[in-house]
């Protein structure tokens, strides 16, 4: 029996501003992504008898608090999706090893769901393109495109525009992790009930881009953006109080990531970040050193 592991890594958002709200109920996104080393693992396998639910367990992986995700969750929706679209395809099962935390702005569940398509689509011998799977992406979650593709990424309309961006140069990050809950449907609608009607067409980050080429730490860190972070920071009120921490314990700059409430500080070298992450430790209820990735969902292994 074929099985494959499937390595699905987090995404954090350099850049977010937010446009106006559709009527469809989504607002038009202007955001910089860029893959980090913090990821779950998933082995998919063909299942011995078709079943409902589908067999997906979770487990605790490195670094991981609180509770699982309970199916049926993205990981399930993705293999179904798959099984249902690809003739003689199914069923699957899988078992994912969580380290990327629940609900915290770095789309673990997304990404989660975009390795669950890739190594089911392993499993079956590769029968489908990667704008195949994208498609499929899109339909399960906004991020979803950009966790299969990975790297560095401008993302517009909803999520479902990726355009790959140069950054040659790698990143060190400190992720501190809170344990504040917040939900991106709150965020959002708190960031509508407290802001400015915004303009259709969110703004493009131009200067961040070209910091991005350069490579400077300095230089990128005034160029992080999070229109999210006030709708965030008064639903919890706190968390304005560790994105002032991660600078005070030498962050060179800080930023919410997605609808948080985790806190993304720049670092200037892996060194620093170590520097960082110690001192950070005191603050936030769980700190990760990562360094950006140039792929997203990414098969590890395949055995037959």
């Amino acid at each position: 029996m074929t099985e494959v592991e499937v390595v699905a890594r987090a995404k954090i958002n350099l850049y977010l501003a937010v446009g106006q709200r559709r009527d469809d109920g989504y607002h038009e996104l202007s955001s910089v992504m860029q893959s980090v080393d913090l990821s779950d693992t998933l082995v998919v396998r063909h299942a011995s008898t078709a079943a409902d639910p589908i067999p997906v367990a979770f487990a605790a992986g490195p670094g991981f608090v609180g509770d699982l995700p309970v199916p049926p969750d993205l990981v399930e929706q993705a293999l179904a999706m798959y099984a249902g679209e690809v003739e003689g395809a199914g069923p699957f099962a899988a078992e994912v090893t969580k380290s990327i935390p629940l609900a915290a702005g770095l789309a673990g569940g997304s990404a989660d769901a975009a390795a669950a398509l890739l190594g089911a689509d392993a499993v079956s011998g590769g029968q489908l393109t990667r704008d195949r799977l994208e498609a499929m992406g899109r339909r399960l979650g906004s991020d979803v495109t950009f966790c299969l593709r990975g790297g560095t990424a401008l993302v517009q309309g909803t999520g479902n525009l990726v355009t790959p961006m140069a950054c040659p140069h790698r990143l060190w990050w400190v992720l501190g992790i809170s344990d504040f809950p917040l939900g991106a449907a709150e965020v959002y609608q708190r960031f509508d009930e407290i802001s400015p009607a915004p303009p259709g067409r969110p703004e493009r980050p131009i200067q961040l881009a070209k910091a991005l080429v350069g490579g400077h730490p300095k230089v990128i860190a005034k160029s992080l953006r999070n229109d999210l972070e006030a709708a965030a920071f008064d639903l919890a009120p706190g968390l304005s109080g560790h994105k002032h921490a991660m600078r005070a314990v030498g962050a060179v700059g800080a930023v919410l990531s997605g609808s948080g409430p985790t806190i993304a500080g720049l670092c200037r070298n892996e060194a620093h970040a170590e520097e960082v992450a110690r001192r950070a430790e005191e603050v936030f209820a769980r700190v990760e050193i990562v360094a950006s990735a140039e792929a997203g969902a990414e098969v590890l292994a395949v055995q037959r």
